[in-house]
């Protein structure tokens, strides 16, 4: 054998004679011990797991044994939560089981010793162990539970037991699902005729009346089909009309309780010609999955990670709607989007005058974070409304766009010429907006500043304005790269923003509501109102992201104030206006050097914002759709 060493290790514990009544715990985790690889060398879990398979394979005698200890195990114990609760989402709420997790994370639970869980626990005892089974392949669990399924060597009392236990949590689970599919906001997004009855509560008597017979599994697995079909259709009217964190929770905890229903109905089922080696492999990703989730069961990170990923999906399918708009794919879409940039960089360079004007007010600081953010966010809420464009305010969107992209390659088999085309469709745009930016906030700075006798005695912009606002603006003199990458996550957390209140709008029908405001259809107009009440529906994401995008970046510097940090932002359209209005002020007569530096200072903050936003809102997308940043990257290469 490859490993003979470890082959003997692991011989020596299943050769010990059991004693009658023997707890399996101790034995199976002293295995577990030997079969653990050090957590430095995680990648020879696989070869070691191979090593206890060629073992097993060589030794019928030690696989009969293995196969005692492990039907012991769930004989033994409570394997009710086992069956009924790891690995589904849990019904306590999403603050509760939060809560539930940091608790025991500060002080740990203790758990009934007679819990399967608690057993698994001991049996896996280290921090590493669920690291480590992570790096099994599929096809490695798969062998060794198609030979430890093979042969049931407990046809007794215990076996009974474990069946019995089995078909409780059977029943458990239906009763459940039943619970859940018939839950207000479920029912809400589930269209549904009167007289229909609901598959959810035929499930549990059709389950019952199954248990009762063992006849013909096939109508029972057809309604729990209907069930499957009924979560996918609320799934996919979530997405047309929103979502919010209880109905998220509650499709994944349903879908979830279906999938562990069916196992739990395979292993119940007696009928003489069922595929016993598939079952061994569903029993394989069921235990090594549950497992793995035993094991992580308090685990914070997880908890988020699952709870909020469907939300996520649907904040980032927003997202994603709207970036489409944001890539132009021909000559006539690049010069649209070329006029919309020019005219958002005209209004930009208004801003930014603005900006100056109330830092010569003498605010109080709260007061000056406020006005600075209001400015640029009635500003930024002006140009969305114009239909014109913020060029950074592009990567987040565009971000979600490609990552809907990845996720449809994904399952059509990794086409990358279509990906590379959008990812020069991508580029494309973001050129073409920048410059759009740059190109008018730059010249309508320098003609205002210009016209308002910057640099002159009392003017709007002095030279000491001039020398600070080109100090910000050097890279050698200020952390204008730090700066740009606090505006980089505030235009990512405004594309999440924007994509949430769209979501918002769409789940709680806020432009109907608005549209049957008695007030307002006095005032407006019954299509006044409706029309009003559309356009909420329609812009209230986009009117909210570029409102809190702009109190953001207002509050940042006030931030920095309070807790004695040097937190600033730097966003490139500004960046040039400020370069424009420093230069009128300075009578355009800048030294050829400070004039290298600067640009290279918008340049560095141009590159910054969009890097930033772009990879952070690409990484979320990508996670809530179960993908990574490798994704792309494979997509790519093909």
């Amino acid at each position: 054998m490859a490993n003979d060493k470890l082959t003997r290790k692991l011989a020596q514990v299943l050769e010990e004679e059991p004693e009658v009544g023997e707890d399996p715990v101790p034995r199976l985790a002293r295995l577990i011990d030997r079969l653990r690889p050090s957590r430095f060398l995680l990648d020879r879990a696989e070869a070691r797991m191979r090593t206890l398979i060629e073992l097993l394979d060589a030794r019928p005698d030690l696989l009969v044994r293995l196969r005692e200890l492990i039907w012991n195990l769930f004989a033994l114990h409570d394997a009710l939560p086992f069956y009924t609760e790891v690995g589904i989402l849990p019904d306590r709420g999403f603050a509760r089981e939060l809560r539930r997790r940091i608790g025991n994370h500060l002080l740990p639970e203790v758990r009934d010793e007679s819990d399967l869980i608690a057993a698994l626990r001991r049996v896996f005892r280290k921090p590493v162990d669920a690291r480590w089974l992570d790096r099994l392949t599929l096809e490695t669990r798969r062998e060794f539970w198609r030979r430890v399924g093979e042969d049931n060597p407990v046809a007794d009392a215990r076996s009974a037991r474990i069946h019995a236990r089995q078909a409780e949590a059977a029943r458990l689970l239906a009763c459940r699902c039943a619970a859940w599919g018939e839950h207000p906001e479920a029912r809400r997004l589930r269209p549904r005729q009167p007289g229909d009855e609901s598959p959810f509560l035929a499930l549990a008597g059709d389950l019952d009346e199954w248990l009762r017979r063992r006849d013909d599994v096939a109508p029972l697995l057809g309604r729990l089909t209907a069930c499957r079909d009924v979560v996918l259709e609320i799934e996919a009217r979530a997405r047309r009309h929103g979502t919010n964190l209880t109905l998220t929770l509650l499709l994944r905890r349903l879908a979830q309780s279906l999938n562990r229903l069916e196992l739990l109905i395979m292993l119940l089922d007696e009928a003489p010609g069922r595929d016993l080696p598939s079952l061994a492999d569903a029993w394989g990703r069921f235990f090594s999955t549950a497992l793995r989730e035993s094991l992580r069961r308090d685990s914070v990170r997880d908890y988020l990670r699952e709870a909020t990923g469907v939300l996520s999906l649907r904040v980032t399918e927003n997202a994603s709607q709207t970036g489409e708009h944001y890539i132009a794919s021909g000559p006539g879409e690049l010069s649209a989007m070329a006029r919309a940039a020019l005219g958002g960089g005209a209004i930009i360079g208004v801003l930014a005058l603005f900006k100056i004007l109330l830092h010569h007010q003498n605010l109080a600081p709260a007061i000056q974070a406020l006005a600075y953010g209001l400015n640029y966010g009635l500003g930024f809420v002006l140009i969305y409304l114009l239909g014109l464009t913020v060029a950074t305010k592009q990567p987040a969107m565009t971000a979600a766009t490609l990552a809907a992209a990845i996720g449809e390659a994904h399952r059509d088999g990794w086409r990358r010429d279509r990906l590379r085309a959008m990812l020069a469709a991508v580029a494309r745009s973001q050129s073409v907006a920048i410059l759009g930016n740059v190109g008018l906030a730059l010249p309508v700075a320098m003609g205002l500043g210009w016209y308002l006798g910057a640099g002159s005695e009392g003017a709007a912009v002095s030279r000491g304005d001039a020398a600070h606002l080109l100090r910000d603006l050097h890279p050698l003199h200020s952390p204008v790269i730090a700066h740009a990458a606090v505006a980089g996550v505030c235009l990512f957390l405004a594309g999440l923003i924007s994509g949430y209140f769209d979501n918002f709008a769409r789940y709680n029908r806020t432009g109907e509501r608005v549209a049957r405001l008695g007030w307002l259809r006095l005032v407006a107009g019954q299509r006044g109102a409706a029309w009003l009440g559309n356009a909420v529906n329609h812009r209230l994401g986009g009117i909210m992201g570029n409102l809190l995008f702009g109190l953001m970046l207002g509050g940042a510097g006030f931030i920095g104030f309070l807790f004695g940090l040097p937190i600033d932002i730097r966003h490139v359209a500004f960046a040039s206006a400020n370069l424009g209005y420093a230069a009128a002020a300075l009578d355009f007569n800048l030294d050829g050097a400070t004039l290298a530096w600067v640009v290279l200072g918008v340049a560095l903050i141009a590159a910054t914002n969009l890097l930033v936003s772009f990879v952070l809102a690409l990484w979320v997308a990508l996670r809530a759709r179960d993908l990574g940043l490798r994704s792309m990257l494979r997509a790519l290469r093909g």
